[in-house]
């Protein structure tokens, strides 16, 4: 009976681990599909325990300081950085294809981490490449999630025509623009490089400030519909997992990719 009691509240701890997280009893028993007495019961123990906190106004819950000496000791033992190239390794495993890291610096976005597609035809952009940010879906999942007026002035600049299929007239990139705001992802085809695609979403910071982008890319003849649908969950499950380790390592993010 204990057991099964631990492991049902760390289940409610999971609830908890989303970037923002803060739930109310009903809401929560809603999505966990579970008894509203049994949760409110796991709940007032992990408030006991300080391991969340409810807030008095709202009476809403989120994750108290009890929590605190789980995540300096899980930081003193993890690498941000190994934690990120283990998070994009899994992803590269699973779709068969590399995967980048970029961040925005500058108003350029600088390729920050890359682990190549373990397919010995692959597409390949080296660590530090810097680019601009209307190179296809790379950067416009990027230049789609800056504010209004910095969007404005880079779409202004002249485009680099690096494919025949390069999108270089402004109407033509803000129609893009405003999909990826809308569904929240980015994709191409040829734009950064011939018969190369690209499905690429925003990284943010535990702010919500803008990070940069995660990008799954390879050669077209690779990417049919269903690929799409099989592998694009494991990309927002990629980007849920980054963004968590950005809110833990909050202070040393910008330390680790400069």
């Amino acid at each position: 009976m204990a057991l099964k009691t631990l492991s049902f509240g760390i289940d409610v701890l999971n609830y908890f681990a989303r970037p923002h997280a803060s739930w109310g009893l009903r809401e929560l028993a809603k999505e966990m599909d579970v008894n509203h007495s049994v949760l409110h019961r796991a709940l007032k123990e992990l408030v006991n325990k300080n391991f969340l906190v409810q807030h008095m106004t709202t009476k809403k819950y989120t994750l108290g300081p009890g929590i605190e000496p789980f995540i300096n000791s899980y930081k003193a033992q993890n690498n941000l950085q190994k934690l990120v190239r283990s998070r994009m390794t899994s992803l590269s495993d699973v779709t068969g294809e590399s995967i980048f890291l970029l961040k925005i610096i500058n108003d350029k976005a600088v390729t920050v981490e890359v682990i190549e597609s373990p397919s010995p035809l692959k597409f390949i952009v080296s660590k530090g490449t810097e680019v601009s940010l209307q190179s296809g879906a790379f950067t416009w999942s990027i230049l789609a999630f800056l504010p209004e007026q910095k969007t404005a002035e880079i779409l202004d600049q002249k485009v680099i025509k690096r494919t025949e299929t390069t999108h270089t007239h402004k109407d033509d990139i803000l129609k893009e623009i405003s999909k990826i705001q809308q569904q929240g992802w980015a994709y191409s085809v040829g734009e950064y490089a011939e018969n190369i695609f690209g499905i690429s979403v925003p990284i943010f910071y535990s702010d919500d400030t803008l990070f940069g982008s995660l990008t799954i890319s390879g050669p077209s003849f690779r990417m049919n519909e269903e690929k799409f649908d099989r592998i694009f969950p494991y990309l927002l499950n990629t980007k849920e997992a980054l963004e968590n380790l950005f809110s833990i390592y909050e202070q040393t993010v910008d330390e680790t990719y400069y």
